[in-house]
């Protein structure tokens, strides 16, 4: 984690005591808090770099202005902590790149901020709107009442012809027949206030023009006219866009809508490694005992990602790494982990638990200054947890019972 502890190279704390294979690496480890930062080192016989990929690193120095300049404007599905810091740190000690301008723009991430979630303004993360939504049934409709693409189409595809009507937002319909389908995904995203139920085209029509139009009636009667006649048009099969798997959009019933933009997803680029997950130098020579796995690498899912394989990079490389490693240190020792130098302790996510209540609630309010939540049960301190929460820092109260919020979020 970039926000914890760094583990750097060149220039910073990631040295390598020697290439032979018996000697392996010497890391300093820095840890930030506030204004201090303690520094600790160890020995080991491997490293594997897991630290992700690089789709919310932009900026002058970032690797999305390196390599897809103009992307840096979309939002992230990606938590801020995917700025290819092992990317840039495998490059600074001589590893060799491929694919890194492949980077995978996902057609659908809601905009709006979720329910309990702070408001960070461009900043924030985007909460993905699954593919599964579109897959049973969902259309996207521009801000005239139109569909324009084929919603089963490439994640590539649908986002070049969004991109083509130079419009920002667009506006997905769940329709009544398809949500029951999906209702894990209809609860968990109408929960977090991302999708509204309206009643028919009528509701989808007011709501189009109230978030992506002027408000105006005149308008209105417009974008009903316009989804009217879309909305027939798919039912009855008989519409200019074509659809692999027909869907149906009844005029009368409830929808689930929402707002939707093209979004930064995954990055297909990354550092080159070899099939047992070794990392190849600009020679495509091994870098001894030094092996990535997940969104890290590149050269795995050429020019883009297929949906639902992204677990290929950590499943299948991460496995190899480690049979790798297990190859050249078949009987682990006292000497596979050294610890070399500490200063303090590295202190992690603390749970507990209480069978008296008032005692625990006296524990939180002695705690000033700290957030202290309750999920199942279970007492947790997310004071350091809470900005660096994946879906972007959320509100959450001193002592507050998080369960049935939790259960909603995640399912």
């Amino acid at each position: 984690s970039s926000k914890s502890a760094n583990v750097c190279g060149e220039n910073n704390n990631m040295t390598c005591t020697s290439n032979n294979k018996n000697l392996g690496w010497a890391l300093t480890l820095r840890h930030e808090k506030g204004n201090v930062a303690e520094e600790y080192g160890i020995k080991v016989s491997s490293v594997v770099l897991a630290t992700g990929g690089y789709a919310n690193d932009k900026g002058e120095h970032s690797l999305l202005s390196e390599v897809a300049p103009q992307l840096q404007t979309l939002g992230s599905t990606n938590g801020k902590f995917a700025t290819g810091d092992g990317i840039k740190l495998g490059r600074a000690i001589g590893a060799q790149t491929i694919d890194l301008d492949m980077v995978q723009v996902h057609p659908t991430g809601f905009s709006d901020v979720p329910k309990g979630f702070v408001d960070e303004g461009s900043d924030r993360s985007l909460i993905l709107c699954a593919e599964i939504v579109r897959g049973a049934g969902a259309v996207l409709i521009e801000k005239h009442g139109h569909r324009f693409v084929d919603e089963l189409k490439t994640r590539k595809e649908v986002v070049h012809e969004m991109n083509s009507l130079k419009q920002e937002k667009f506006v997905i319909a769940v329709p009544p027949h398809a949500a029951p389908v999906i209702d894990a995904h209809i609860q968990i995203y109408s929960g977090k206030g991302l999708l509204t139920p309206v009643e028919g085209y009528e509701g989808v029509s007011k709501y189009i023009n109230e978030r992506l139009g002027d408000g105006s009636s005149r308008n209105d009667d417009t974008i009903m006219k316009n989804l009217q006649q879309t909305f027939e048009e798919t039912t009855n099969n008989n519409s200019k866009i074509d659809r692999k798997v027909l869907t149906k959009l009844p005029l009368k019933g409830t929808y689930y809508v929402g707002i939707v933009e093209p979004v930064l997803h995954y990055t297909m680029g990354g550092l080159m490694v070899n099939p047992d997950g070794a990392v190849l130098n600009k020679k495509n020579e091994t870098i001894n005992n030094l092996y990535a796995a997940g969104e890290i690498m590149g050269g795995v899912h050429g020019e883009n990602r297929l949906g639902g394989s992204s677990l290929l990079d950590c499943v299948v490389f991460g496995l190899a790494a480690a049979n790798s490693i297990i190859n050249i240190n078949p009987t682990p020792s006292d000497g596979i982990i050294k610890v070399l130098s500490i200063k303090e302790n590295l202190h992690p996510l603390t749970t507990r638990t209480s069978s008296n209540k008032a005692d625990e609630k006296k524990t939180m309010d002695s705690s000033k200054n700290q957030i202290h939540a309750i999920v199942k049960g279970r007492t947790y301190d997310l004071t350091e947890f809470i900005p660096i929460h994946p879906g972007g820092p959320i509100h959450v109260k001193h002592g507050e019972d998080l369960t049935e919020r939790f259960i909603q979020a995640h399912g």
